[in-house]
Order: C-alpha cells, then structure tokens, then sequence
C-alpha cells in the first residue's frame, strides 16, 4: 500500500565541519632557480567532528538505552595537523 512505519532517515547527526588552507611564497636566487616554501594547514580550526548518535552508528528510536548517546569520532585525524615543505626548482 505504500505507508510504512520505520527509522529510515528519521533523525540527523552532529555538523561536520573540515577547513584545510594552504600558503605557498616563490623566492627568486637566480635567473632560473626559483624556491617555494609552503605550508599546508589540516583542519584548521581544531573542530572535533563527532560520529552518529547510537550504538551502531544509526539514531535508532527503539532502544533508548543507546538513542542520542555519541560514542566515536568520525575520523582518528580530528586533530590539528600542519606540513611544510621546501622545493628548489632549477
């Protein structure tokens, strides 16, 4: 008939949020050798991005014992990472 009752997409998890930036500068040495130093920025922010609520990832409304509770993280890398390079091009 076409009406069901179930928990497909029935509530929403926490914001995900990720801002990556990069600054590169060019410093002429001579005629054709050129140096780039860059530095490249991961999550800048430091903002914790939080996994679904529930036990196995889904806001299931039948178990109470686990609806709403956030247990993990979405990623191991949550955290701040910074990476710096220089290159020599001649």
């Amino acid at each position: 008939m076409g009406l069901q009752a179930g928990s497909r997409n029935n509530l929403r998890g926490p914001h995900y949020s990720n801002f990556d930036m990069g600054l590169g500068k060019h410093f002429p040495i001579r005629e054709r050798v050129v140096m780039e130093f860059r530095t490249d920025a991961f999550n800048v922010f430091n903002h914790a991005n939080f996994g679904l609520p529930g036990a196995s990832g889904t806001a299931d409304i039948t178990s109470p014992s686990t609806f709403g509770v956030i247990s993990n993280t979405v990623s191991s890398t949550s955290f701040r990472r910074l990476q710096m390079s220089l290159r020599l091009d001649f």
